[in-house]
């Protein structure tokens, strides 16, 4: 524990916690040693969250909630379909690997699942598939899909290459990625619409 009034100790908590889970699994991971890591003692953890879980989805929804604003920020920029998913997979893949601890307890942690309390995955299923009915509107997409089908398709697919790519980003190059990205979601939604 440190002496310094303004030491954060929400932050060195936080920091410790995503290593752990990173690393171990969140099943794996008690408050102790999340504390022990942290340097912290166990009732300091306690003044900043109610148990685990609570931090795990405190995690997954910042993570979610982050994504799905840079995805808002760019909405309407793009001038066709391609290039409307060009830019969203952009991003997506970029978020990917600047928060890849994060990404991996997301897509690859079933205990964080299990634990939190919101489904932050139906969140950006749900927002997904309002971007969907909105390009529908617009002729950016093929009418006649389910946009919820369609948005939990695209997810499910997305998260399943993501979390391969995390594994070893050696695996295919970036670029490559995202081309292959955006056919996979081109083809979901049937390409532009002339």
């Amino acid at each position: 524990m440190s002496d310094d009034p303004f030491y954060d100790y929400k932050l060195v908590i936080r920091d410790a916690g995503l290593k752990l889970f990173a690393e171990k699994g969140v099943e794996a991971v008690s408050v102790a040693q999340i504390c022990r890591d942290a340097e912290v003692a166990n009732g300091t953890f306690y003044n900043f969250y109610r148990n685990k879980s609570e931090l795990v989805a405190e995690f997954l929804t910042e993570a979610y909630e982050g994504l799905a604003a840079k995805l808002r920020d760019a909405d309407g920029e793009a001038s066709n379909a391609e290039e409307q998913h060009r830019r969203d997979v952009t991003i997506i893949v970029d978020f990917t690997a600047e928060n890849s601890d994060l990404i991996r307890i997301a897509l690859r942690d079933e205990g964080a699942k299990r634990l939190t309390e919101q489904n932050v995955t139906e969140m950006f299923i749900h927002q997904r598939a309002a971007g969907l009915k909105r390009g529908m509107a617009t002729g950016f997409y093929r009418a006649g899909i389910d946009p919820e089908m369609a948005a939990r398709t695209e997810t499910g697919l997305m998260n399943e290459i993501l979390s391969w790519w995390l594994s070893d980003q050696s695996k295919i190059d970036r670029e490559l990625l995202i081309d292959s990205l955006v056919a996979i979601r081109l083809r979901i939604t049937n390409g532009e619409v002339s």
